[in-house]
């Protein structure tokens, strides 16, 4: 079977990475595009996957996300049809539908946040893949045709995360202060379509609040270079912020970590899942997975001020990962795509 993963997202290539290994093993040959968007590059290259690199950023407006989408469409359009593929995979990446559907490609789409925008999602994919933590009313609601829909036992991050191999050099490397307290912050995705500026305001406070404590130090890591440069432009904290100059791997970031604070998304969630403290300033609409985690304690919501006195500013325990159930959502994964292919052929 020849599959066609487009990433367009860094979190994209953790998730892919450990389904590509299993695929390969297999027997399948599988063709990767990537757009040139934050650490998604850098990350490919870290981990060694090969891959075309086919569109980049465009801008944050609507006009500017719309062009972007379409020029990328038509690029990957190009692209897919010099390969006789016959099934495309992806964790949300738009640009990759309407290729597919127009080249007759069975797609399959991965997603774990039901608000997201998904129009294209519900029309043109053939397969939705979406973690069991989300009820099925909910979807109705938001118009998922639930016979297009399986669900996955688990999390996605669960497909991935763990601590196989840890870079241990990597507190010396980022010069971090073993006798401080290690946060690592994570903007939220002022890109995003769901991105509401409470989320800002309250990073920025949160910020003000983390460097006025003397037992902390933060691991930063702005979303793209223009929010890097906005952070360099407000804060003037010598050794008190550390911002990488390369990509780092995220996992080992996140086990030398004792706090991980996150504006939304992916990292957040890795943290729970790898038990390591874990809050989040996204104030836009929670999904079923957050709601999820903050229910069995996992993840906690930072909604005001008030709740920074929340987060537990403290030298973690050490820490163990089983990582049995992320071989078994892997290979439940994969076994679904062998399926829907032997059912085709």
């Amino acid at each position: 079977m020849k599959i066609w993963i487009d990433i367009d997202n860094a979190p994209h290539v953790l998730i892919f990475r450990p389904i590509i290994t299993e695929l390969e093993r297999r027997g399948h040959d599988v063709l990767i595009t990537a757009r040139d968007y934050g650490q998604t590059k850098g990350l490919l290259k870290l981990y060694g996957i090969p891959h075309q690199l086919i569109g980049r950023y465009t801008g944050k407006s609507k006009s500017r996300k719309a062009f972007g989408l379409a020029l990328r469409s038509a690029q990957l359009f190009n692209w897919a049809r010099h390969h006789r593929i016959d099934l495309a995979l992806s964790h949300g990446a738009r640009a990759s539908v309407i290729p597919a559907r127009v080249l007759g490609i069975y797609l399959v789409i991965m997603y774990d946040y039901e608000f997201v925008f998904d129009v294209l999602y519900k029309h043109f994919a053939n397969l939705l893949m979406i973690p069991d933590k989300i009820p099925d009313d909910r979807l109705k609601k938001l118009g998922v045709n639930l016979d297009k829909v399986i669900k996955y036992p688990g999390l996605k991050e669960e497909i991935y995360v763990g601590f196989d191999n840890v870079d241990g050099e990597l507190p010396l490397k980022l010069e971090l202060n073993p006798e401080k307290v290690w946060v690592t912050l994570r903007p939220p995705a002022t890109t995003a379509h769901y991105h509401i500026k409470k989320s800002e305001e309250i990073f920025w406070m949160l910020l003000d609040f983390l460097l006025s404590k003397e037992t902390v130090q933060i691991i930063l890591l702005p979303r793209t270079k223009s929010q890097k440069s906005e952070i360099l432009s407000r804060v003037r904290a010598e050794g008190k912020v550390v911002i990488p100059d390369r990509v780092v791997d995220g996992m080992s970031l996140i086990y030398h970590s004792d706090v991980v604070i996150g504006g939304g998304g992916t990292m957040t969630r890795e943290a729970a899942v790898a038990g390591i403290p874990s809050y989040t300033i996204f104030q836009s609409r929670h999904g079923a997975v957050d709601e999820y985690l903050e229910r069995t304690g996992k993840l906690v919501f930072i909604r005001s001020r008030e709740d920074f006195e929340k987060i537990r500013l403290e030298k973690k325990p050490p820490v163990k990962f089983n990582r049995s159930r992320r071989d078994y959502l892997v290979e439940f994964i994969v076994d679904k795509l062998e399926e829907i292919y032997g059912g085709r052929r």
